[in-house]
């Protein structure tokens, strides 16, 4: 099994998302919008305003991403998340595989794993009429897809 820089405890692996690139898009989006913005110095308050609420969504929505856990094991891969009941996804019921990774995921070296199932109800629609589950912004995609594949 290759190493990744995560948990391990009896051939598990456990996974969080990387908030990095969160935060910088984030960080890239509040620059976005306040070059839209009229700031005069009467108007700096509400631009300060504007910035400290901004960052605090981006923030909470970093952290509430964060909660999420991918637990890869012997016999499949567990999905917790805060807002969504725990879900196991058995190796024997994956029909596919794929990694998804835009500039910054490339930059950040995270990406998003795509796990198509049979005959089971995903969140996500894949091209070719299938559905899937996410393992979000997984540091070393690559790696974690080779394990996942090794089980296959």
């Amino acid at each position: 099994m290759l190493a990744l820089p995560e948990t391990k405890m009896n051939d598990e692996i456990a996974l969080r998302p990387s908030v990095t690139k969160t935060l910088v898009k984030g960080a890239i989006a509040i620059a976005a919008f306040s070059i839209f913005l009229n700031v005069t110095p009467s108007k700096l308050l509400n631009f300060t305003i504007f910035i400290a609420i901004s960052l605090l969504i981006v923030l909470a929505y970093a952290s509430l991403k964060r909660t999420n856990e991918y637990v890869l094991t012997n016999e499949g891969i567990i999905i917790r998340s805060f807002l969504r009941t725990e879900k196991v996804i058995s190796y024997s019921e994956i029909t596919d595989l794929s990694i998804s990774q835009g500039v910054l995921a490339k930059r950040f070296d995270c990406g998003t794993i795509f796990i198509e199932t049979r005959n089971k109800p995903a969140p996500y629609a894949v091209l070719g009429g299938g559905m899937a589950e996410v393992l979000k912004d997984v540091k070393h995609p690559s790696e974690v897809f080779e394990i996942i594949s090794s089980h296959l």
